[in-house]
């Protein structure tokens, strides 16, 4: 392990049982490098610093095994939100060819803002909208669907956007 890696792990700011082995003897040896519990292999304990809860933690994983629980679930959930939008256009008799990807690939090209009103409110909490509604012959298109925020597409409802947008401009930032 080299000085800047080891620099790295100090900068943490992690105590320094984390960084020190008792031995027996009284003897204290720096951890340089760790067995990750995934892929069994040794590796620099950098590889193991993770940013928990606003600290920073040595975990039992390293940086390419580990893939943290919101992640899978944000995959789930989109999956579940385009099959229940797309089973909604199928119904009134509209295109629903939106795929799971396309939609978590809107979610990233968005960054979390909504794209009427530009708030920040993060992937996880933006909702999918559809330009033009399922009511009024929109499908469930990768063309027809945004980004929005829970207050913008429930005050949207099922109008237009030109609709919905030109009364409010005004009071819109």
């Amino acid at each position: 392990m080299s000085i800047n890696a080891l620099l790295t792990v100090k900068s943490f700011g992690l105590c320094k049982d984390t960084l020190y082995n008792q031995r027996r003897g009284g003897r204290a040896q720096m951890i340089i490098s760790k067995r990750c519990s995934s892929c069994l292999e040794m590796k620099p304990l950098t590889e193991f610093v993770q940013f928990i809860r606003r600290k920073y933690v040595i975990i039992e994983t390293c940086d390419s095994c580990y893939m943290p629980e919101p992640i899978a679930l944000f995959i789930v959930r989109a999956e579940r939100v385009v099959r229940y939008q797309n089973i909604r256009a199928r119904e009134y008799g509209c295109t629903a060819d939106l795929t799971a990807q396309q939609w978590i690939d809107i979610l990233n090209k968005s960054e979390g803002f909504c794209c009427y009103c530009n708030r920040f409110v993060g992937k996880e909490k933006l909702c999918l909208d559809h330009l033009i509604p399922v009511t009024k012959g929109g499908g469930t298109t990768l063309q027809n669907v945004v980004a929005a925020c829970s207050p913008c597409n429930r005050e949207k409802s099922d109008q237009l956007l030109e609709e919905w947008a030109l009364p409010a401009f005004g009071k819109r930032r």
